[in-house]
């Protein structure tokens, strides 16, 4: 979720009030679908910060609040499939996997053989004996490690696509124990699969006198298959409305297995490249909490003490076995033939994990006088305590002079890499694991925060306080090819003091204004302070980190007046306006092909606007329209309009960067907007339910304005992501007690996604209209 258009940088999600690390260490998400939402008590986008939430804030923080104890047994099934214009019932690329795919979990089909295994735990790596390396495999040895790596299949082929599918099960039970005790206990899971087709064509370009040249044209064939897992337990335990204690489980499990052929023409070269990904990446939490008002045995202003607390372990992790990707290159005959260079073909084995322990106690000490004034002092202490654990193996096939040179004209993988082409006289195995593929990281930190809260005789609210971050973070990145390399470490020790102010006026009983200001943080992930190469996901770039990055100071500026129609409707205005000392932005710097992503702190940015939210219901149009007026004599007075309601957020935003003309690289320009950072965006929603509650419409349509994707480099121009249109439409209906039936259009006018450089279209595809069934049973 991107809040006022800034990108996952400047957003965090909060878990029950813990900082729990990304399922997918790559990005700094938390996929929000995979929360069954039986669990969830309430999704809260905080847009202002205040010092009882993280130093690390930007856009906003969604916070994440589970039910502890529920409040009676329920019981619900689920039960949905989902059909996607160009991909259900349409062939897919397909592949012979492990036999047990369907779950996410590789049953060893792709994982890496035992030896290689057996040599990295040793702190070894593949090379052959000789006189300088007695420790080396033999030819032998090394033939028999090749021939394990390919035992399983590189053929992709093609089968029809079957309707996604998914299913949940949630349930919840409450036990009272006399008039005060109560205890519950609540569990869900879900599981879902699918697949998504792409067609996609990209283009490169090079700059020239002329203006953008043509480097090369591919067109992209894709197939992803993903598989979802998620599931909750939690015991609570109540005391009346005084005492709260809750013990939670959660795991979120997302698996992906992308097939890519890749066709075209790039520097003159027509070619053929086939990638093969299985990635999985899960997210384990266990979480003890309470909430506690403990009442005062004496009279006195003070009121009953508040005290939250929580300790969450939080374990991430990612494991892609047997990634490769096979290059052909096509004569001048047209034949294709594979590309016998050590480049022409890659294997990878990645494994990281990313665990983290956060503990938090806050405690507030309310104030309440008969004048009217009343106030709330707030302490907040708290850590966090994160390692992870990081390594990438890469291997290549170099083919002898002696191999039959019949064989790279061989028309699949599985042919020309067969056991009796591995070998000294066929294919040899080498390592081509870099020094930096290896890296571990380890972060501290301490906070602490005070916060002071007044109301004045209900017209004006102040609240103030300091909080205080102790951060250390290590990044040691070091070579398992050579150990007599130095490591290289990367340091961030800071103590950051981060003040906040904010005061609301109750102008009226139904219109408020709220001023704002405060200092954050954003710092750099791990992955971002080594200088180990990965694929950026987003851009499919290589991409790596940057030892020397700082992390960056924000100034926000805050006002907003809000108005209330009602307790449920409301419209708001807000100004805001965001300082950026040492941002840190994806620079490109030369590659022995395409240019490379890494990380630098820019000189500074700003980020400003105004947004616009209005929540209303149309009933005010009753009394607009009646059956006597034109817009009665043509049927509008029939709808009650009370039960319809509409939604809107706009934002308009300017943002500008200045990079360091020292660190700026071969970008083309040195002052820019934010990348990723749109000029608008707009959600729009028409919502109809009527009294009963039997039939639920929802109409929705978001757009954002051109953003930065990728930044130009020698003398280009950036390349930009298109305004892409989306209009959803979701229908549900009640029937009886029990049964409730939903229907999801998504995407209804499917149009196209496009990245422009300058006049030029450099990539291209559709995302495909989607149609989604579900069926739910609560029989309580």
């Amino acid at each position: 979720m991107f809040v006022r258009g800034l990108g996952e940088r400047y957003s965090s999600v909060l878990f029950n009030g813990a900082q729990i690390p990304s399922p997918d260490p790559t990005r700094r998400v938390v996929p929000l679908d995979l929360f069954p939402t039986s669990i969830l008590q309430g999704v809260v986008v905080q847009k202002t910060f205040s010092p009882e939430m993280p130093g690390e804030f930007g856009g906003g923080t969604i916070q994440l609040r589970t039910v502890g104890v529920p409040e009676a047994p329920f019981l619900k099934i689920s039960v949905g499939g989902t059909v996607i214009d160009g991909t259900t019932f349409a062939d897919g690329l397909d592949l012979d996997g492990g036999g047990r795919d369907f779950t996410g979990f590789d049953d060893g089909t792709r994982a890496e053989p035992e030896v290689l295994r057996e040599l990295r735990e040793a702190g070894r790596f593949l090379r052959a004996r000789g006189p300088f390396t007695p420790d080396g495999l033999s030819a032998g040895e090394i033939e028999a490690v090749g021939e394990a790596l390919l035992s399983r299949s590189l053929d992709i082929g093609r089968s029809r696509n079957a309707p996604n599918g998914s299913l949940g099960l949630s349930g919840g039970y409450r036990l009272n124990l006399g008039e005060q005790w109560s205890i519950g206990l609540i569990a869900a899971m879900r599981y879902g699969n699918g697949r998504d087709n792409r067609d996609e064509i990209r283009r490169t370009f090079r700059s020239s006198d002329a203006g953008l040249a043509l480097r090369g044209q591919t067109e992209l064939q894709r197939s992803i298959r993903e598989y979802d897992l998620s599931g909750y337990a939690a015991f609570g335990i109540e005391y009346g409305d005084l005492h709260t204690v809750r013990f939670g489980r959660t795991l979120v499990r997302q698996t992906e297995e992308e097939l890519r052929i890749t066709t075209g023409e790039v520097d003159s070269q027509v070619l053929e490249r086939n990638l093969i990904e299985w990635i999985e990446n899960d997210l384990k939490v266990s979480q003890s909490s309470g909430e506690h008002r403990i009442p005062l045995p004496f009279a006195s202003p003070l009121q009953p003490l508040e005290l939250d607390w929580h300790y969450t372990q939080a374990a991430a992790g990612r494991y892609a076995p047997g990634g490769s990707d096979l290059r052909f290159d096509f004569n001048e005959a047209g034949e294709r033939v594979f590309s016998a260079a050590a480049d022409g073909n890659l294997f990878r084995f990645e494994d990281l994990s990313d665990d983290s322990r956060n503990w938090e106690a806050h405690l507030r000490i309310p104030v309440a006088f008969d004048n009217g004034l009343s106030a709330s002092l707030g302490l907040v202490k708290g850590a966090v305590d994160r390692e992870r654990d990081s390594f990438i193996r890469r291997f290549s096939f170099v083919a002898s002079r002696f191999l039959d040179p019949a064989v790279l004209r061989l028309p699949t993988p599985g042919l020309i890499f067969a056991d009796e082409n591995i070998g000294p006289r066929g294919f040899v195995l080498t390592e081509q694991t870099a020094r930096t593929d290896t890296y571990f990281a380890e972060q501290a930190l301490d906070y602490r925060a005070v916060t002071l809260d007044l109301n004045l005789f209900d017209r004006v609210r102040l609240v103030g306080g300091l909080r205080e971050e102790d951060n250390l973070q290590n990044v040691v990145t070091f070579s398992v090819i050579n150990p007599n390399d130095p490591p290289l470490v990367a340091t961030i020790d800071e103590v950051d003091r981060l003040p906040s102010a904010a005061a609301t006026w109750w102008i009226t009983g139904n219109q408020q204004l709220r001023l704002g200001y405060s200092e954050t943080l954003s710092r750099p992930d791990f992955r971002e302070l080594t200088p180990a190469q990965f694929v950026d996901p987003l851009l499919d770039q290589l991409a790596f980190g940057n030892p020397n990055l700082r992390q960056t100071r924000i100034t926000n500026y805050d006002a907003r007046w809000e108005y209330y129609f009602s307790p449920t409707e409301s419209l708001s205005l807000a100004l805001f306006r965001k300082e950026f000392d040492d941002p840190i932005e994806k620079q490109l710097t030369p590659g022995s092909g395409d240019p490379i992503i890494t990380v630098a702190n820019a000189e500074g940015a700003i980020n400003q606007g105004v947004e616009f939210d209005l929540f209303k219901s149309l009933s005010f149009l009753d009394r607009w329209i009646d059956q006597d007026s034109w817009l009665g004599r043509i049927g509008l007075a029939a709808p009650d309009w009370s039960n319809f309601s509409i939604g809107a957020n706009y934002a308009w935003i300017d943002s500008e960067v200045r990079l360091d003309p020292e660190q700026s690289g071969i970008n083309t320009n040195l002052i820019r907007p934010l990348e990723g950072q749109s000029r608008y965006v707009v959600n729009l929603q028409l919502g109809y339910q009527d009294p009963e509650g039997i039939n639920q419409f929802t109409l929705l349509y978001n757009t954002s304005g051109a953003r930065i994707s990728q930044v130009g480099v020698d003398g280009a121009p950036d390349i930009l992501e298109q305004p892409f249109g989306q209009l959803d439409l979701g229908y549900r209906r009640q029937f009886g007690d029990d049964w409730r039936v939903s229907l999801r259009l998504r995407n209804l006018l499917d149009p196209k996604s496009e990245f422009t450089q300058g006049s030029e279209t450099v990539r291209e595809f559709r995302k495909g209209r989607e149609i989604g069934l579900t069926v739910e049973w609560s029989p309580f």
